[in-house]
């Protein structure tokens, strides 16, 4: 019999979703890869939003979503918008508005398979083009 592996997550991608006066949302599609033949449940995805700047992270924001199915043998896709305060991403880039940012999204994400319950790590770094750009 064949070992099954746990299942993967990872950041599929990362952009601007509504832009208003005072925050702006940042949408976080995570790509769960599950090759067991059985679905699950992401019981919880918590990840936070950092902002790099010259080696150091300014937090901006935190995200969360509960009870997401994955399907089995497949890969599941699951978007989560974060709201950033316009003013915080502001500050934290040094009064940049319209440039690109370097951001990290860091977490972990709660597998219930049934048969096991692994905590999953995940991180990306990804640039953000043109912020708050008019």
């Amino acid at each position: 019999m064949q070992e099954s592996k746990e299942p993967s997550i990872e950041i599929a991608s990362v952009g601007i979703g509504d832009i208003g006066i005072e925050s702006t949302t940042l949408n976080v599609t995570l790509s769960v890869h599950n090759p067991m033949p059985i679905g699950g449940t992401l019981k919880s995805v918590k990840f936070s939003v950092f902002l790099l700047k010259e080696n150091n992270e300014s937090f901006l924001g935190d995200g969360e979503k509960d009870n997401v199915r994955i399907e089995g043998g497949g890969v599941t896709r699951a978007e989560i918008p974060v709201k950033l305060k316009n003013a915080a991403v502001i500050s934290a880039a040094g009064g940049l508005i319209g440039g690109d940012l370097d951001i990290v999204v860091r977490g972990t994400a709660a597998v219930d398979l049934k048969i096991a319950a692994p905590e999953i790590p995940f991180e990306k770094k990804v640039k953000i083009n043109g912020f708050l750009k008019g």
